[in-house]
């Protein structure tokens, strides 16, 4: 990772759930990158959490991959559409 990606994620790492989300709303077709960085930083905090929780509601843990990813990308589009968490990612990626 470069120096200036290694203080974009430092810089995410500082912010609250809410500012990632407004930042994914407000994001400019060129922003590819930036939304990247945004789950990365999404992914980090909350997957080890949202996995526990699928293996719950999983026989396999493979299965149980593939539910806590689609919670991830479900979040995203909704986020996308305007829709989705406002200020907390977790409750939203557990329903």
């Amino acid at each position: 990772m470069s120096t200036s990606g290694t203080a974009r994620q430092q810089d995410l790492q500082s912010l609250s759930d809410g500012e990632l989300c407004a930042l994914l709303r407000g994001r400019t077709p060129d922003s590819d990158a930036a939304v990247s960085d945004v789950m990365d930083e999404v992914f980090a905090r909350h997957h080890s959490s949202v996995l526990a929780y699928a293996r719950t509601c999983c026989r396999d843990l493979s299965t149980a991959q593939d539910l806590a990813a689609e919670a991830f990308a479900r979040t995203y589009r909704a986020i996308a559409w305007g829709t989705g968490p406002e200020y907390a990612w977790r409750p939203y990626l557990l329903t």
